[in-house]
């Protein structure tokens, strides 16, 4: 983040487009005054005067990535949404204050098993799973039945259906991946903006509840790739 300047009243790095300090408050001197409509974007006209500190006012980080937002001074819901999406806000950021449409996820739609508990959603990962099970139990008796029968339209009518399954379902996942982040996190989102006094805990908890879970994308790693790690060590024993 390119810095120009700090606060006179805490010494906070500030960026060089900064109007207040969004540690403390203060008003950044030596700057070209701001009308009063395009300071309402972000704090209310009762809470400005100038030459003073802003106590009241959410904080701001003027589009540069922040720091973590001061205990006791309200958050705004940009900097509540970047704490609760984490890695790739770039990305997330015109869709969820709905500039463009969700977007479909490419790693959703091909690797759902990985990607869902990636981002922490619990429901959708056991969908997944419940999905994957149920088809590969279901395909293999029908595909050895076609097998055992012999019939090679039954073949090629097994083939079809397996691939436009896994299609539908993937295109599923894929379209619904980042609305249910959105809806998971808004309440959080939402209780974080309105509290008047946010504290470390109530940081905290949004950042848990939030981002992503490297622990729980290995795991998932290690479930879907131990079987077939377990049969090329079994084979390698056999050889």
């Amino acid at each position: 983040m390119e810095t120009g300047m700090f606060c006179i009243e805490c010494g906070q790095k500030l960026p060089v487009q900064a109007k207040f300090c969004w540690a403390c408050g203060a008003r950044v001197p030596n700057l070209e005054e701001e009308t009063v409509a395009s300071r309402e974007e972000t704090m209310t006209t009762a809470d400005v005067v100038v030459g003073e500190t802003v106590s009241a006012s959410p904080q701001t980080f003027v589009d540069a990535e922040p720091a973590r937002p001061t205990p006791g001074l309200p958050v705004d819901a940009k900097t509540a949404w970047r704490m609760a999406i984490g890695p790739n806000w770039d990305y997330w950021e015109p869709q969820i204050f709905g500039e463009v449409d969700f977007k479909k996820n490419i790693a959703a739609f091909f690797f759902p098993m990985l990607w869902f508990p990636y981002r922490k959603l619990w429901g959708w990962t056991l969908a997944v799973f419940t999905y994957l099970v149920v088809s590969y139990v279901l395909f293999s008796i029908w595909a050895g039945y076609v097998v055992e029968s012999g019939d090679d339209e039954g073949v090629a009518a097994f083939v079809s259906v397996v691939l436009m399954v896994e299609l539908f379902a993937r295109l599923i996942f894929s379209s619904a991946a980042h609305e249910a982040v959105f809806k998971r996190l808004s309440p959080d989102v939402d209780a974080l903006v309105k509290h008047p006094r946010p504290d470390n805990d109530d940081l905290r908890t949004l950042q848990k509840r939030g981002g992503v879970s490297y622990v729980a994308l290995t795991i998932a790693l290690l479930l879907i790739l131990g079987p077939f790690v377990l049969v090329l060590l079994v084979l390698a024993g056999l050889a």
